[in-house]
């Protein structure tokens, strides 16, 4: 019913229908994507992209840390147009002043740490490590005008008898200019200030021996 093909029409549809290798037109392939990644022009705008993209980054940051700087400076330093190097130089004078202002503050606490504490009696978790006599008695001696001012310090419900400390400075060549008595605090405050009326060497001329003579009598 059907008209024969020829027989080179054959042949061509039997290869076609055999699975031969279908031409490969030259226009489809892009022979351009290689060149493309290979391109020194592209590569060089790439890198200028990126290194805008840090410097910008940098600039950034580095005004962030400037305005965090300036924050923390006086304002008599930052007064004036001064420029930032300006403000880093004063920045740096500031932080060394500082520095020197914390040294100083810590070689006068550690002075304080070491000093004797003289008035550490009148705490009372001290009085227990002390004999009843000690615990009511404090003394100290300073100069005063012409001669010694002599304080002490006993408790209310324990008094002195300021009459032998009287007594006893006039034997030790000393003149009883005033004698007071105060209430502070639940404690009685007795200052007695003296003069030296003579010197034959017999008496107590210094405050430290004065006061272990005078501690002695009283307890």
């Amino acid at each position: 019913m059907f008209a024969p093909l020829p027989p080179s029409r054959n042949v061509l549809a039997t290869a076609d229908l055999q699975g031969s290798p279908t031409p490969v037109d030259p226009l489809s392939t892009p022979q351009g994507a290689a060149s493309v990644e290979g391109d020194p022009i592209e590569n060089s705008k790439k890198r200028k992209i990126i290194h805008r993209d840090v410097e910008r980054q940098r600039r950034q940051e580095m005004a962030s840390l400037y305005r965090s700087l300036r924050s923390h400076l006086p304002l008599e330093l930052l007064k004036g147009k001064r420029s930032t190097s300006d403000h880093v130089h004063q920045a740096v004078g500031y932080i060394k002043n500082l520095q020197n202002k914390i040294q100083e503050l810590s070689r006068k606490r550690d002075e304080l740490k070491r000093a004797p504490q003289l008035n550490k009696t009148d705490d009372p978790k001290t009085f227990k490590g002390l004999p009843r006599t000690r615990r009511q008695v404090i003394l100290s001696i300073k100069p005063c005008i012409g001669g010694e001012e002599i304080i002490i310090s006993t408790d209310s419900r324990h008094g002195v008898a300021l009459s032998k400390v009287l007594g006893f400075l006039t034997l030790e060549g000393m003149n009883v200019t005033s004698c007071t008595s105060v209430k502070v605090n639940g404690r009685l405050l007795h200052s007695v200030k003296s003069e030296v009326i003579r010197d034959d060497g017999n008496h107590t001329t210094n405050p430290s021996q004065l006061k272990q003579k005078l501690m002695n009598l009283l307890h």
